[in-house]
């Protein structure tokens, strides 16, 4: 038995209830001093030294995560996790995806239901489908083809499990004979939306659901939020297909793309609001422009999608400068800011 690892795997379930997914404080902490030490220094009398964190900063840490502490035990939460039959994967095991770990904020462990070995393949053999929840036929149908097109290339589909372009995704990998990855971002005994529990059942059956938090913990906002930069790290390239211009999908994007990896969109209809965030993405120069699974894969290949311009024979477009980036993450958080829906 590897005490030490035992011990870890305890810390880290003691910081996913503890503290909030993609905790900046959290995370500078693990990279310092470990997660044992993080979860010793949560009630420690003294502030843990953290020159790059105003120290103010780091005593509103300690009291947010001591006053979660009292409201679950590790032992609870493992417990709470064999009994919906799921199990709790740390840096260090077989299965722990390691791209996650090019994030800054990296999850502390992942609680998984399926089988999570897709991801452990090369990325290049991965991509991220998202799109809007009020999808359209259109971008329903460009789901379908570009997934069924992906995974006859041997493609691993990752995606959530919302209504629309998400649900799509998923169940179209399926019925290719993917084994999918869904990203949730509440406790996988809980999904979100729940009408799509028949949806889960069927990935976990042929892939995987994760989720960075515990069971019994709600999907909130800022959940949704964190969730999408697994989305954008478990892969080579994120693919946007429908968005309107305020969708969480610019936020994957743009996760994606400070990430350093592809990010392509789809165009649609000029008159179609369903598309306005996929156009921002092209227009912006944060995304290639494609329209086919072909496209994809070629670009994941390093190669710009071999098709016809339309205009003067120009066949890509900029790569995401910074303030581009800033641009595009700013248009995200006023979806969170103004409560539309992600």
């Amino acid at each position: 038995m590897n005490t030490t690892h035992d011990a870890e795997r305890v810390s880290r379930v003691t910081l996913s209830y503890a503290s909030e997914p993609g905790d900046d404080i959290t995370a500078a902490m693990i990279a310092r001093y470990g997660s044992v030490e993080t979860v010793d220094a949560i009630t420690s009398s003294r502030p843990p030294d953290l020159r790059s964190v105003d120290h103010d900063a780091v005593i509103d840490w300690q009291d947010r995560l001591s006053a979660q502490l009292r409201t679950r035990t590790p032992s609870g939460v493992m417990e709470a996790a064999l009994r919906h039959g799921m199990k709790v994967v740390i840096p260090g095991d077989p299965d722990w995806p390691t791209q996650l770990d090019d994030l800054p904020n990296p999850p502390v462990a992942l609680y998984v239901k399926g089988d999570l070995s897709p991801l452990g393949r090369d990325t290049t053999s991965i991509v991220t489908l998202v799109g809007a929840r009020a999808a359209t036929g259109y971008g329903e149908f460009v789901t379908q083809e570009t997934v069924q097109g992906l995974t006859a290339e041997g493609f691993t589909i990752v995606s959530g499990i919302a209504y629309g372009i998400e649900g799509t995704a998923m169940r179209s990998a399926i019925v290719s004979g993917d084994r999918p990855v869904a990203f949730l971002a509440g406790g996988l005994d809980r999904p979100y939306p729940a009408g799509h529990q028949d949806l889960v059942d069927r990935i976990v059956e042929n892939g995987a659901v994760v989720s960075e938090v515990p069971p019994g913990m709600t999907p909130t906002k800022w959940r949704f939020m964190q969730r999408n930069r697994l989305l954008a790290a478990a892969s080579s390239a994120t693919v946007v297909v429908e968005a309107g211009a305020r969708s969480g999908s610019l936020h994957v994007a743009a996760n994606a793309a400070r990430l350093g990896r592809e990010v392509a969109a789809f165009p649609g209809p000029v008159t179609s609001a369903s598309s306005a965030g996929t156009h921002l993405l092209i227009s912006d120069g944060v995304a290639q422009l494609v329209t086919r699974a072909e496209d994809i894969r070629q670009l994941v290949d390093g190669i710009t999608p071999d098709r016809p311009s339309p205009i003067g024979g120009i066949s890509s477009v900029p790569r995401l400068d910074q303030a581009r980036s800033r641009n595009l993450a700013s248009r995200s958080d006023t979806t969170e800011r103004t409560g539309i829906a992600i």
